[in-house]
């Protein structure tokens, strides 16, 4: 967790400002019930259509004003994350390719990742992980790949 968070502190500023906009925009949510009870308790029994006019632009302020806040944080985070991930890759990378032999050899060889097909034969899918597999999947009915 302390890599983590040695990794965020760049973004420090960022973060907090786009929590404060998270919650000036879920002040905005939480203000369109407030002004609907004030419209119905208060400015509808005065019969006065400006007032019930007004008070509808101040709804939609509130609306438009949250979902653009909303939206606004959430890019803001996003682009933290998507920063913080690409330093953390970059490192790694760098990390690895300054391992000596000796520290390679340490590790396992694994095997190639594996990609998944899936090819519609009749209303279903058959899965498999290797372009060998997949052909004696499509090829023979008793492959244990052959999902139908």
């Amino acid at each position: 967790m302390k890599t983590i968070t040695g990794y965020l502190k760049p973004y420090i500023g960022r973060m907090i400002l786009g929590f404060i906009v998270k919650v000036l925009g879920t002040f905005m949510e939480l203000g369109l019930p407030w002004v609907l009870a004030y419209m119905i308790d208060e400015v509808i029994p005065q019969n006065s259509y400006s007032l019930i006019a007004l008070w509808g632009v101040v709804m939609l302020v509130l609306a438009v004003g949250a979902r653009v806040f909303n939206v606004k944080a959430n890019q803001m985070a996003s682009k933290v994350g998507r920063d913080t991930i690409v330093t953390i890759r970059h490192d790694l990378f760098v990390r690895i390719q300054n391992l000596s032999g000796r520290q390679l050899d340490y590790f396992p060889v694994c095997p190639p990742i594996h990609t998944i097909f899936i090819v519609p034969l009749a209303g279903c899918s058959a899965w498999a992980y290797e372009p060998p597999l997949f052909l004696s999947a499509v090829s023979s009915s008793p492959s244990p790949w052959n999902l139908c």
